[in-house]
């Protein structure tokens, strides 16, 4: 079916939009639309993509389902729906849709849908607990389209959550350093090895390229402590309170100093070259609070 005209210059700005106000705007335009056109499955479509990007998930959902309910063919809407059913911890409710979307474009469906429809059935299998059945879905998604970065990184991810770490680093070895998180990624591996050294290494090659990684940085103290080196975990954890933090973040910092100084080590503490010239290249804290508060968003999820 052809577009109207009205839905297909909307999507175009759409395509172009990327601010909150933007996305409103677009959102009021397709709302004064002629009913009509409005419920139609581009129109649904399109208004739940608009509501999906501004954090209006069961609104978004109510918009994909009328716009399956006209076009019932449509896998990417589905796909869609999942996602949008995910966001909001709904991942029993997602999976038959994703798997239904997922089984339609293996068999015939383009690489970009089928990769995007082979994430999202995996993260909805990871959050019913079936990680072995996504790493199926995974390999079989790459057998039809190719081994993308993209496959293969959420394959390493699975993976180090099922701590098959060596599996992991093999996954990870395949692909170029600057590949997105490959420190962190990296680091976890090795940690899970007990290879502590190596995992330092790589998760100071995350912090030099993404100073506001949190994760890294709490698992970076972690390993400097298990490998004996509590005086170089104990100067991140000073570094950071001496930015003055807001109160949570300081008296979870203060826990951890506290944890570090009671600890006992069998190996003693190694300087890091340079370390004050890595405190200001990486420890930003005020950098680091708007992760802090996603991470928190996150968990209450």
């Amino acid at each position: 079916m052809v577009k109207p005209d009205l839905i297909e210059k909307l999507r175009l700005r759409y395509a172009r939009t990327s601010t909150s106000g933007g996305l409103s705007r677009l959102l009021h335009l397709l709302e004064q639309s002629p009913s009509t056109l409005r419920e139609s499955a581009e129109a649904a479509e399109l208004r739940g993509d608009i509501l999906a990007d501004l954090r209006r998930y069961l609104a978004a959902q109510e918009a994909y389902e009328l716009a399956l309910k006209r076009d019932p063919s449509n896998d990417l809407v589905l796909v869609a729906l999942g996602e949008v059913l995910l966001e909001q911890g709904k991942a029993e409710e997602a999976l038959p849709r994703l798997r239904q979307a997922w089984e339609t474009l293996v068999q015939a469906g383009s690489p970009q849908a089928l990769e995007l429809a082979a994430i999202s059935l995996s993260d909805a299998l990871k959050g019913n607990h079936m990680e072995t059945e996504a790493l199926g879905v995974l390999r079989r998604s790459a057998e039809r389209v190719g081994e993308s970065a993209t496959l293969t990184l959420h394959r390493a991810d699975i993976l180090l959550d099922l701590h098959r770490f060596d599996e992991a680093l093999a996954v990870l070895e395949a692909l170029p350093a600057h590949e997105v998180k490959m420190g962190l990624r990296k680091g976890r591996a090795y940690a899970g090895m007990e290879q502590y050294e190596r995992a330092c290494f790589w998760l100071f090659w995350e912090l030099a390229l993404d100073p506001k990684d949190l994760n890294a940085m709490a698992l970076l103290v972690r390993c400097l402590l298990l490998a004996g080196r509590a005086d170089d975990a104990m100067s991140f954890v000073e570094a950071f309170l001496r930015r003055k933090p807001k109160s949570g973040v300081r008296t979870l910092l203060q826990q951890l100093k506290q944890a570090l100084v009671s600890a006992t080590h069998a190996q003693p503490a190694r300087g890091l070259p340079d370390l004050e010239k890595a405190r200001k290249r990486w420890i930003e804290l005020d950098r680091l609070l708007h992760h802090l508060k996603w991470r928190s968003r996150s968990q209450k999820q």
